[in-house]
């Protein structure tokens, strides 16, 4: 049984999807996605529907935080408005 050579490439396509996860629990959630992204594409070279099926889930991923933070941020700043001109709770 032969080993394949090291590439440097191998190493780069690696760790690019570390690099990511790092980046997600250290800076913002949003670099979980493209670690998802990173890997899929890692993934896509061998197996192609299984690259793109992880690579659907970062994009899913990233729509479900981006969009929670989105809403999350319009509902405080409506409450924020509503409690400036005293109808917060009123019908």
């Amino acid at each position: 049984m032969q080993l394949k050579a090291f590439k440097a490439s191998n190493a780069a396509a690696a760790l690019l999807p570390m690099a990511f996860v790092l980046a997600g629990i250290v800076l913002s959630p949003l670099f979980f996605a493209c670690a998802f992204l990173a890997f899929g594409a890692q993934i896509a070279k061998t197996n192609k529907g299984l690259g793109l099926g992880v690579g659907a889930l970062g994009l899913v991923y990233f729509m479900l935080v981006f969009g929670y933070g989105t809403g999350k941020d319009l509902a405080l700043r409506d409450n924020a408005r509503q409690a400036s001109q005293g109808t917060l709770g009123s019908p």
